[in-house]
């Protein structure tokens, strides 16, 4: 084939081009590019590049590009652990418990997964001495870079392994787990065991609240890594060794990414090493992802803090002593906590779970009981991680659009080294996990590590009160666990409850448990998210104009839909660390009260006006019943409503002209929608409806609803119930925070009271809310809007996480709105408001 061939402008009397030349051809069906330095030739070099079998069919300084439409297949283990939460009062007044502590799960889960799409492959020399080899990049084309786009369709297997005894996690749900030992041992200030604690390491009382404090400032999954790495003296060494240089050493970012780069070609491995799970969580993203000032502000300023703490060369008194508890504690909380013979701390807690007075071996023996429950935990994180790496996978792509290359390997030209380049090429990635294959050296590439860190899935336990708590715990151990459209599992008891009830349960007890944040010395709890989900069905030939519209509030592109129908499921999560802001919102007494709430009021009124329509009107037989269909249209286009001159938080509904005025707003919008519906309805085989809802008739729909206002006002009247419950909702978690510091016992069973207050007050509400339908899904809608605005103040709502999955047949299409993006690391330790 003759190839199109562009040649830079020679120089004067015919001297040699003084930039490279570019020569490209369509190949089998691909783009191949050559770009090769004067004198070469680049058309010489033009070829597939799994046809390149010696070392003159790409000679230093060629550059081979080419672009195509492949399948890349990938198997490799995968470790993962999970983020647990469970807070109980087992003794009257006293909360114990969990939040936010991170595990690692024992084993890994076992990935294997297909990723169709466009891909840039590029392959230029990379010897070895006087040895021959190629370097092989691959990224995502750069035709696929549509932001909010779907990158590729994804297929993705999960298996995980049952642990064969005691793990962390059975550990965790015991209480006895050393993360568990250790903030008990550190919140014990100034008591006979935590004075004995630090005399036994060799440390002043300063020394230990000082490492105390370090530990909470870090977040909960930097405290894991760091308790980790205590416990291994080289890895300790190492992550203060890192500490140390990006403190003194690296003045900015660019100096950081520099020494980064240079470890990760040296040492590819080290993408998976302790220290570097440890710049990853205090970072809040992946390693190559560290690009910007936000991530590099929270990497130097808690390297700062621990070279500080443990730098023993700097004029800090305690530095020695700090040193010398990181390396002690681990080995005194694995003698406290032996099974055996559990000390005096571990001793009532396992007794309080497992029975008062009996002997180790005899709780040891109970313990047995809760292997099935831990085992339910594991089988329930398959489904976990299979919900969550499609998504996983889909960032990594569009992260690779930005010149971070998906795959870096160098490969041998010979007989092994080639064939493995050429499976590659051809999209069989097998040689890139695992041991290493003969001829293959790997260096760092965001899908090759990405899959080898551990991620984290959110596990929730029922709160269980004292009053409740001996049958809670019976019942817990045999109890169901549940898995929501994030990948977020939900442990319960009781089979009769809705999923959408224990989501709503769980999300008001956190938010109020945010009120306690510092019973335990944890650090702020900042893994776990509020998240509401939303599924169906969807084709081309559907009428999806409100949903589209709920699309693109949260900034996500109208995807494509298949012809035949194909289930979608929308998540939208809120970091779980802005639920904190409740504990300090503005007194009714205070100036910002009002404009806060208005804040919050219209961020959950254009909510309910999104969601409430697209929920209702997923059957268009609904439109059948003008009576019905009529007021929520006009409520659907009405524009929410505050006043904070004149202290309104919502329409009056009982004041006919704010009637009037909420149905004016609507005019235009129903305007713009009604022709978009009636063809819908004509596609639909309903033609008999078109001149119902004719925008001619806009003027006459508004006059009928205002007629028959009863629909409408209900409508209006819902605004006006649901903010008046966020009110409460700060009032009491305000309550709680200070109630708790003088009355514990008050404050733990008012938790208790107002988070069940809440559910049902919002229960009672979106049962009945429009037509006799059941619209109870809301409640974490409501709640996740109505903090977003909170935590967001005067500059504007928080952004919400929007993920969309669409499950085609051939695989999982993925669909993220930008603050996915920003957030797509695990861990942004921004502590809530004190």
């Amino acid at each position: 084939m003759e190839p199109n061939t562009t040649l830079a402008p020679q120089g004067a009397e015919g001297a040699a081009p003084a930039c490279p030349t570019l020569a490209s051809a369509v190949l089998n069906g691909q783009i191949v590019t050559v770009q090769a330095p004067a004198p070469l030739a680049p058309h010489a070099y033009l070829r597939p590049l799994n046809q390149i079998a010696a070392p003159g069919q790409c000679p230093p300084g060629v550059i081979l590009t080419t672009t195509s439409s492949i399948n890349l297949q990938l198997q490799s283990p995968s470790p993962f652990g999970f983020h647990f939460h469970w807070l109980r009062e087992a003794v009257r007044g006293v909360l114990q418990g969990t939040t936010g502590l991170c595990l690692d799960a024992t084993g890994d889960a076992l990935l294997a997964a297909t990723l169709s799409g466009t891909y840039t492959a590029t392959l230029t020399r990379d010897d070895h001495g006087t040895e021959p080899w190629l370097r092989l990049t691959l990224a995502q084309a750069a035709e696929s870079t549509l932001q909010c786009s779907a990158k590729a369709s994804i297929t993705a297997n999960i298996d995980t392994v049952l642990p064969a005894t005691s793990d962390e996690l059975l550990k965790a749900i015991l209480g006895i787990h050393s993360l568990q030992w250790l903030r008990g041992t550190l919140a014990q200030i100034g008591s006979v065991r935590w004075k004995r604690i630090a005399e036994e390491c060799g440390a002043a009382g300063s020394a230990l609240e000082a490492l105390f404090e370090a530990f909470q400032q870090f977040g909960a999954r930097a405290e894991s890594v760091l308790w980790k790495a205590a416990a291994e003296p080289a890895s300790l060494s190492e992550l203060l060794s890192w500490s140390y240089s990006i403190t003194n050493d690296c003045p900015n970012l660019a100096a950081f990414r520099d020494r980064l780069h240079q470890y990760l070609d040296r040492d590819p491995a080290f993408a998976s090493s302790i220290a570097a799970q440890w710049i990853e969580s205090v970072a809040g993203c992946n390693l190559v992802q560290i690009t910007n000032d936000d991530t590099w502000d929270r990497l130097h300023k808690a390297a700062a803090l621990l070279d500080r703490l443990t730098n023993t060369d700097k004029l800090m008194r305690d530095a020695p002593a700090i040193l010398a508890l990181l390396r002690r504690l681990p080995v005194m909380a694995a003698q406290e906590l032996d099974p055996l013979t559990p000390d005096s701390w571990a001793l009532p807690r396992l007794q309080q779970l497992l029975g008062v007075g009996l002997s180790p071996q005899t709780l040891l023996d109970r313990a047995v009981d809760w292997l099935p429950l831990r085992n339910r935990i594991y089988q329930a994180a398959k489904e976990a991680l299979q919900k969550q790496l499609p998504a996983e996978l889909s960032l990594l792509l569009e992260s690779s659009t930005g010149g971070t290359a998906l795959v870096d390997a160098s490969f041998s030209m010979t007989t092994s080294g080639l064939e493995q380049l050429h499976r590659v090429l051809n999209g069989d990635l097998a040689a890139l996990y695992g041991t290493a294959a003969p001829g293959v050296q790997l260096r760092h590439g965001l899908l090759t590590h990405h899959v080898r860190r551990t991620r984290h899935i959110e596990l929730h336990l029922p709160f269980l009160d004292a009053r409740s708590w001996r049958s809670g715990v019976s019942a817990l151990a045999t109890g169901e666990v549940l898995c929501d459209a994030a990948g977020r599992l939900i442990t319960w008891y009781s089979t009769a409850r809705d999923f959408h009830q224990l989501s709503n349960e769980l999300h008001s007890n956190m938010v109020f448990a945010t009120a306690f944040s510092s019973r335990d010395s944890g650090p702020i709890n900042d893994n776990f998210n509020l998240t509401f989900e939303d599924t169906r069905k969807v084709s081309a030939a559907g009428h999806h104009e409100a949903w589209f519209r709920v699309l693109q509030a949260y900034g996500i592109s109208r995807p494509e839909l298949p012809n035949e129908p194909t289930q979608a499921t929308l998540t939208l999560t809120l970091p779980g660390r802005f639920a904190g802001f409740w504990a300090t919102a503005p007194h009714s007494r205070d100036e910002q009260y009002i404009p806060t709430m208005c804040r919050i009021s219209r961020a959950m009124q254009s909510a309910v006006r999104y969601w409430l329509p697209t929920l209702y009107f997923a059957d268009l037989q609904r439109f059948r019943t003008p009576a019905a269909a009529f007021p929520l249209l006009a409520y659907q286009y009405s524009a929410p409503y505050t006043d904070v001159k004149a202290h309104r938080l919502s329409y009056d509904f009982m004041s006919s002209e704010m009637l009037i005025k909420a149905l004016n707003s609507a005019i235009p919008g129903l305007r713009q929608a009604l022709p978009e519906l009636q063809n819908a309805l004509a596609a639909a085989g309903m033609q008999d409806l078109a001149s119902t809802y004719n925008p001619k008739n806009v003027a006459r729909i508004i006059a009928q609803v205002q007629v028959q206002r009863h629909n409408f006002n209900a409508l209006l009247a819902a605004d006006t119930y649901f903010i008046e419950e966020m009110v409460r909702l700060a009032d009491m978690t305000c309550e709680l925070r200070a109630l708790y510091t003088y009355k514990p016992a008050v404050a733990i069973h008012n938790l208790t009271r107002y988070s069940g207050d809440l559910v049902k007050a919002l229960h009672s509400h979106l049962r009945r809310l429009y037509a006799g339908s059941d619209f109870v899904a809301l409640g974490s809608l409501l709640l996740i809007a109505a903090t977003s605005a909170l935590a967001g103040g005067s500059k504007g709502p928080i952004p919400i996480s929007a993920t969309l999955k669409l499950e085609h047949p051939e695989g999982i299409r993925v669909y993220t709105n930008e603050a996915v993006l920003v957030r797509s690391g695990e861990g942004i330790t921004t502590p809530a408001p004190k």
